[in-house]
């Protein structure tokens, strides 16, 4: 954060609808993509906002109409794993964290919040995404079959990629589009073996 500015309480921006990490993760993302040309000084003050402990620094966050039913889709179907689940009274999701392996989503539901209104829904844009997440999976043809058998929509099918890999596209209930595969860029970065890619 920049000196001099007071970073908000976590419940300020769940119920603002703008959950604190997507913010941080952001900005961290920025600060690796831009950093390699700086001078040695701006760099090692850059790098020090990565937190050393996280488990990921970036984390995907969507908005749904319907929430609660995405969440149940998304743990039956994709196999994600629900960390934490905020409802509001009204029974929509102020806040949700799910996990997947090491990886993480937060979600909650469509609002007019300030930073909910900075969101466009699938169906509202003629089902376009300006963007997607990327799943790594052990097994792509297993989770393409279950998808499938959910009433996934497939928008590319599963096939073995040239940069290696296997997986495929998909559709959830509302739209958003998902993409599993094993192609696994930090084993690939590495040039290790699987069991010795990660620190």
């Amino acid at each position: 954060m920049a000196a001099g500015v007071t970073r908000p309480a976590h419940s300020q921006l769940v119920q603002a609808g703008c959950p604190e990490y997507v913010h941080v993760s952001l900005a961290q993302a920025w600060y690796v993509l831009c950093i390699a040309s700086w001078p040695t000084s701006i760099k090692e003050s850059a790098m020090s906002v990565l937190p050393p402990t996280t488990r990921a620094t970036i984390i995907p966050c969507l908005r749904y109409r319907n929430a609660p039913a995405a969440i149940a889709w998304l743990c039956s179907v994709f196999g994600f794993k629900e960390q934490a689940v905020y409802a509001n009274p009204d029974g929509t999701i102020a806040h949700a964290q799910l996990v997947f392996g090491n990886g993480m989503i937060m979600l909650g539901s469509v609002s007019a919040s300030e930073w909910g209104q900075l969101i466009k829904q699938p169906d509202e844009i003629e089902g376009a995404e300006t963007q997607s997440a990327y799943v790594i999976v052990e097994d792509a043809d297993v989770l393409y079959d279950r998808a499938k058998a959910a009433g996934a929509q497939i928008v590319l099918g599963i096939k073995d990629e040239d940069y290696g890999g296997r997986g495929f596209t998909c559709r959830d209930i509302e739209g958003h589009i998902w993409n599993f595969g094993t192609y696994d860029p930090w084993q690939e970065e590495s040039g290790l073996p699987e069991d010795q890619a990660y620190p």
